[in-house]
């Protein structure tokens, strides 16, 4: 052995603490991919329809402490040939004695360069290697990239005064004890309806760039292993030297292509926030739409309920009307029932394609059939025992491994034909025809109970009909 390697006992020292810095690099890439690219935030909404993108987030995010469990495997063993040479080495010569144990890293506890004994020469440190943490930064804030309705922000800076309103009429006309109209929910309209539909598209934005971070990350990683063999010629020398220095460009075609399939998971993100945001406008347009009619019930609550007069005349007509009294605010209300239910009706199609994004996803696994691709060195063979590699057949196998992410066409295009008859049968000039007419009649949009995405409430008169709202 001792005539097969020769080491260059001060640059063994930087060589093994260079190596346990990587292996600590892996560990920061493996938390950042689990927290960013993994996270579900932009569906962290009660009843969100984009629930199977999420799950396969969670799920997702153990790929990548796998694929590091796999290559923690093949590094450690690596490094315990490179201990098991060098010992022997140091046996042979009793030129100096090193405490191996510390460079075998978790093993033994955290990493600590030991102090190299005196008469020890160490060359000028060569071949730094890159951080990667300067790419694992939380990723920015997302931006809108379509136009939105120039009036949804107004309409929800003024939705708490207007449900406020309408409340405060709701309890006045229940309190006569003749009809029964359940109040308006206390949520945001953002959170009541838009979100979980659609998922927080700004979120999302958030986890393309995540899969980009991590991509830069992986490329200065897989190039440490490069750089980390340039010290392993300087560290130990003759033809088993040689023979590491194979193994490390292993690494470094490896982790590029692992880095390779994360940067490709952008583009399903991207996508996914692409059709969310425009899930999300297009039922923005048809709240646009129901707000103005809760405007126009609003005027009529406050000038017919919530003044004096108005309330003595109101109240007499209700005792012995029923709702015949206030037909039209019940059929104001019925027709934002209906849009409500014509937003939810698109329940069916968004499942579908959330569906196929959580099957694109699924790519991310054959990060570990990559990874297992590595070369697994026995610790007692030392560097003698590792197994003989063939560079352009470890290439060609890499290539084998397919990692297409696929797309959702089908399914997108189901989504978008239902965002088009939502924006054809709310139109915002609904509002402006007194509530007369709906879009394409509630009974298209009825919902069983278990479907609903939102608490549930009658609207009746003792002894009459009613009707489910969804508003409470």
């Amino acid at each position: 052995m001792a005539g097969d390697l020769t080491i260059s006992w001060g640059n063994l020292d930087n060589l093994f603490t260079s190596m346990q810095e990587i292996r600590n690099q892996g560990a920061s890439i493996d938390a950042y991919f689990s927290s960013e690219v993994c996270s579900t935030a932009g569906f962290d909404y009660d009843y969100c329809v984009l629930k199977p993108i999420s799950d396969q987030l969670v799920k997702v995010g153990g790929v990548f402490s796998d694929l590091r469990g796999v290559f923690e495997e093949r590094w450690d063993g690596t490094v315990g040939a490179m201990i098991t040479s060098a010992k022997q080495v140091d046996a042979t010569d009793n030129s100096v004695s090193f405490s191996f144990e510390r460079y075998r890293g978790d093993v033994y506890g955290p990493f600590v360069p030991q102090q190299v004994p005196q008469g020890v020469q160490i060359d000028v440190e060569a071949f730094p290697l890159e951080e990667v943490k300067p790419h694992l930064k939380a990723p920015g804030e997302g931006s809108k990239t379509i136009p939105h309705n120039k009036e949804w922000e107004s309409i929800t800076d003024g939705f708490d005064a207007l449900r406020d309103t309408i409340n405060s009429g709701i309890d006045k006309i229940n309190s006569l004890g003749v009809v029964s109209v359940d109040r308006l929910t206390e949520k945001s309209l953002d959170e009541f309806v838009v979100y979980p539909l659609s998922g927080n598209y700004l979120t999302i934005q958030g986890n393309a760039e995540a899969c980009d971070n991590v991509d830069n990350a992986m490329t200065e990683w897989s190039g440490n292993f490069s750089r980390i063999s340039g010290k392993s010629l300087a560290a130990m020398g003759g033809d088993v030297g040689a023979s590491l220095v194979a193994h490390l460009e292993l690494y470094h075609l490896v982790m590029r292509g692992v880095g390779e399939i994360v940067g490709l998971g952008s583009k399903v993100f991207d996508a996914i926030a692409k059709m969310s945001e425009k899930i999300a406008v297009s039922v923005e347009n048809a709240l646009v739409t129901m707000a103005k009619i809760l405007l126009r019930v609003s005027t009529k609550i406050v000038s017919r309920v919530l003044s004096y007069f108005g309330w003595l005349l109101l109240a007499k007509d209700i005792v012995t009307k029923g709702t015949a009294a206030i037909t039209d605010i019940v059929d104001d209300v019925k027709l934002c029932i209906e849009i409500i239910q014509a937003c939810f009706a698109l329940k069916d199609a968004i499942e579908e394609w959330a569906e196929s994004c959580a099957e694109q996803l699924e790519a991310f696994e054959e990060m570990v059939t990559l990874v297992s691709q590595l070369p697994q060195a026995r610790e007692g063979g030392g560097l003698g025992g590792l197994p003989p590699i063939d560079p352009g057949t470890f290439e060609t196998d890499l290539a084998d491994i397919t990692y297409d992410f696929g797309d959702s066409a089908a399914s997108e295009q189901s989504v978008d034909e239902e965002l088009d008859d939502l924006e054809e049968d709310y139109p915002d000039d609904l509002a402006d025809d007194g509530g007369s007419s709906g879009g394409s009649g509630g009974d298209d949009f009825d919902l069983d109970d278990d479907e609903m995405l939102m608490a549930p409430g009658p609207l009746g008169v003792p002894g009459g009909s009613s009707s489910t709202l969804p508003m409470a």
